[in-house]
């Protein structure tokens, strides 16, 4: 099983979960960096074709690294916190990198897990709901 989960606490915080199979990584993020939808247009790239995505979700501070490589109908996750700035993610070098979490998945199961928690964000709270409660 592969799940994604998102739970805003309190304005301006929520709880990003990924789960696979018995691995659990839950990481706290913050409004001043990516949210849900980076990490639904991110997953629309990879749907698109396109090989290796990055996002850097803050959590103030520090940081959480995510890579989604691409691979054919299947595709890796990585995570790494506390990356630091000095990262140049763009290079595709990940040498240093402490990985927290290193699984993979089908896309497309991917996808769904990732559309799955938007839903739900959506659901409960609608966008304008949603908008003011991640201080957007």
């Amino acid at each position: 099983m592969f799940a994604i989960g998102y739970e805003l606490q309190g304005t301006g915080w929520a709880y990003l979960t990924v789960t696979h199979d018995d691995i659990v990584r839950r990481m706290e993020v913050s409004y001043i960096g990516p949210d849900i939808t980076d990490l639904v247009w991110q997953t629309a790239r990879l749907v698109d074709g396109v090989p290796l995505v990055t996002i850097r979700f803050e959590t103030e501070p520090g940081e959480h690294l995510w890579t989604l490589r691409r691979e054919g109908d299947s595709m890796s996750v990585h995570i790494a916190s506390d990356v630091g700035i000095l990262l140049d993610v763009e290079a595709d070098t990940w040498e240093d990198v402490t990985w927290t979490l290193e699984t993979s998945t089908s896309l497309r199961v991917f996808a769904a897990a990732v559309l799955t928690a938007f839903d739900a964000v959506l659901t409960t709270l609608g966008v304008e709901g949603y908008g003011k409660k991640w201080v957007r």
